[in-house]
């Protein structure tokens, strides 16, 4: 993660196994030795023994110039569903959204934003009902927004990028990139002399053979390969029906 300069991640949600909580103790001590910020906002992890010792923060705290921008992250509910959380609590989204702005208030903070793992949907609603929201980068629903012409057609696109949603407070950004690291996000942001949001551009980029490999990189992944081969090739079970696999999650939702 450091290799690829990732500062922030929120925690997410996933199909998991009896053991998802034995690694997510280690997960985030390698993101803290890492110095890659791990955000749960909507997340109480007092009562999971697992977890003693880890950090996971409510919000974060960036000074820009003269501008203060909090940063909080959110996971979805259906975590109680699609995994096994143990007794990690997860708190209602927008809730949990509105408590921490206001503690960032408190602080001087100007901009507010969310990253989420909650799906497009519930981003916009974050956005429409914390009036504070200025930006939610989001995630879990895999959606493809985009401004213009799909770069492929097999990439349907599913809405603008960023889509807009106007509230009585004035305008709120969200974003998503699709999934698998197949784009890579870029928003770029352009405030006034007040600190008030004037304008934005960008468009995910898609991450095809016109990128140069990062030969560094590479290297890292080469030294996995074999583990990873082996892993791949071990018989676990079997299955008497077709399963779906697809970047909606229909195996995750319908098994």
């Amino acid at each position: 993660m450091s290799r690829m300069m990732y500062v922030l991640l929120c925690a997410w949600a996933t199909t998991s196994s009896t053991t998802a909580l034995k690694v997510l103790a280690p997960f985030l001590k390698r993101m803290e030795e890492a110095n890659v910020t791990v955000l749960g906002t909507n997340l109480g992890t007092s009562k999971e023994p697992l977890l003693n010792g880890t950090v996971l923060k409510k919000s974060v705290i960036y000074q820009v110039e003269t501008l203060e921008i909090g940063v909080m992250g959110v996971v979805t509910r259906e975590t109680m569903q699609i995994a096994r959380p143990g007794k990690i609590e997860i708190l209602d989204e927008i809730t949990s959204i509105k408590e921490e702005v206001q503690k960032l208030k408190d602080q001087g903070v100007d901009f507010f934003v969310v990253i989420s793992h909650v799906g497009f949907e519930m981003d916009k609603k974050i956005a429409a009902q914390v009036e504070e929201i200025d930006l939610v980068v989001g995630g879990h629903t895999n959606t493809f927004l985009y401004t213009g012409k799909s770069p492929r057609p097999e990439d349907r696109v599913e809405g603008e990028y960023p889509t807009i949603v106007t509230r009585d407070s004035g305008k709120a950004l969200v974003v998503q990139d699709y999934w698998a690291g197949k784009y890579l996000g870029h928003l770029q942001l352009e405030f006034d002399k007040d600190g008030n949001l004037k304008n934005w551009s960008g468009n995910p980029i898609l991450m095809d053979n016109t990128t140069a490999e990062d030969t560094e990189m590479a290297c890292v992944l080469d030294s996995y390969k074999e583990v990873v081969d082996n892993a791949s090739k071990e018989y676990i079970g079997l299955t008497k029906v077709k399963l779906e696999a697809s970047d909606k999650g229909v195996v995750a939702s319908k098994e």
